[in-house]
């Protein structure tokens, strides 16, 4: 079944996400929680990076889709998410995670995770503001 992605605001919020989310459907991603520090990283960027690049966490992940077919992942997020590309990734980091999220879709018999198509970037703090219409 297909489920609404979340939609974390940094790279830090995207960690946090994929971690409470794998515990809550019974999963413990304790090497991406060990390298990232929990999203706590000093060198976070650079962390998640090489998860992807090098494919520390691809054979975890595809080895835990047959128990956990709606199992969370960085990938999913960077993909999915409005702000996923907002996080400075390196854009070959941006196409493997691409091609693993389709792989994992495939793998599955459907995608997994989706975002409204009326879903935009949600607005940071300064655009959110308005203008006064007392004050001209």
């Amino acid at each position: 079944m297909r489920q609404r992605i979340p939609a974390p605001i940094t790279l830090h919020d995207a960690v946090v996400e994929v971690i409470v989310q794998n515990k809550s459907i019974g999963y413990n991603p304790t090497r991406f929680t060990q390298m990232t520090q929990g999203g706590h990283a000093n060198d976070l960027l650079e962390v998640c990076d090489r998860l992807i690049q090098r494919g520390e966490t691809l054979e975890a992940v595809s080895s835990q889709l047959g128990n956990h077919p709606d199992i969370l992942t960085l990938e999913d997020l960077i993909v999915h998410s409005p702000r996923g590309k907002e996080w400075s990734l390196d854009g070959s980091t941006i196409e493997i995670a691409k091609a693993r999220v389709e792989t994992w879709d495939i793998e599955v018999g459907h995608q997994r995770w989706y975002r409204l198509p009326s879903e935009t970037r949600p607005k940071g703090r300064a655009e959110m503001t308005t203008r006064n219409p007392l004050i001209s």
